[in-house]
């Protein structure tokens, strides 16, 4: 089954959308079947309102509710004469308890707590990189002075800014990031961060390395069936990982171009890690994939030295 773009708010707000414009489609409908009905329903709207105007007049608002139920029952009366159902043109949501809302006074609705979990269920970041988190990010493991103008824990410190303000406010139009240094400088693990953050905002989030999504495209090629490269382009969050890493050759360099150029069209987040440098990744790739990554992505240069020898 195919990613959802949208988070489970989103969801659940199409949803809602959905069966108010339904019921004001059968309103219309009824409008037009019952004439008086029109005029007697303008009539209930204005004493609403003229309830919400008198709520500080207890007599004058019982005056004005049991003229709207005397209204009320008459338009009920019109609609069982018409053979319709008293609640024929009230909203159908998917949900009773809730409206469609997500929530019953300030608690998380079970309807809203299912699709959450459906959509983290969907987010592909595997089991090795369930605890890249921010919180077990260390800046420790990189060196305090020396660097040409800053010290790496300087520049490593404000991309973890840089990550942390890109998850908190992640959204399905929120731009995309190009992580770019040598091996074990934590690109991976701050990839994985933002990923575990987009996800649990209930965007869909898929992470894999460049050759495994050239290898899934590649197989795609040969089923008419949903395939996992179905998920590459229908996710609200890709993930790259090492990018340069996978066998390049016409193939993988087309079919990386061409998901990555229509994500980027499409306005769908990524983020790129690659140990490349720029130049290698204009004549790997060419210059049309070079000047799109260039062009559309915000580089975070990573420096230090490998921070898993430190760790041993």
């Amino acid at each position: 089954m195919p990613v959802s773009e949208y988070s489970p708010a989103d969801i659940l707000s199409r949803r809602r959308a959905s069966a108010i414009d339904a019921a004001e489609r059968r309103t219309a409908e009824l409008h037009e079947t019952i004439p008086e009905l029109e005029q007697l329903d303008e009539r209930i709207s204005e004493l609403s309102y003229y309830m919400f105007v008198a709520a500080g007049d207890a007599a004058k608002a019982a005056e004005i509710s049991a003229k709207r139920e005397e209204l009320t029952g008459k338009r009920a009366e019109l609609l069982a004469a018409a053979s319709f159902p008293s609640d024929y043109d009230k909203p159908v949501f998917a949900c009773k308890k809730c409206g469609d809302t997500g929530y019953i006074k300030l608690e998380k609705c079970d309807c809203l707590k299912e699709l959450e979990s459906s959509v983290l269920n969907n987010t592909e970041l595997g089991a090795g990189l369930a605890e890249c988190t921010f919180e077990n990010f260390s800046l420790e493991y990189y060196p305090a002075s020396g660097g040409k103008d800053r010290s790496p824990r300087d520049v490593m410190a404000e991309i973890l800014e840089k990550c942390r303000t890109y998850a908190e406010y992640f959204n399905a139009h929120s731009g995309n990031l190009l992580f770019c240094g040598g091996t074990g400088l934590g690109k991976t693990h701050l990839s994985a961060a933002i990923g575990h953050e987009a996800a649990r905002k209930g965007y869909s989030v898929v992470y894999e390395s460049a050759q495994k999504i050239v290898s899934e495209c590649r197989r795609a090629l040969y089923t008419s069936a949903y395939d996992a490269a179905d998920a590459f382009y229908d996710c609200a969050l890709l993930i790259i990982d090492d990018l340069g890493a996978e066998v390049a050759n016409d193939y993988s360099i087309s079919a990386l171009t061409e998901l990555i150029n229509r994500r980027m069209v499409l306005g769908k987040p990524m983020i790129i890690s690659t140990n490349l440098e720029p130049e290698k990744i204009r004549t790997t790739y060419g210059s049309r994939l070079f000047s799109r990554i260039i062009g559309g992505f915000i580089p975070c240069v990573f420096k230090g030295t490998d921070v898993r020898y430190k760790k041993l």
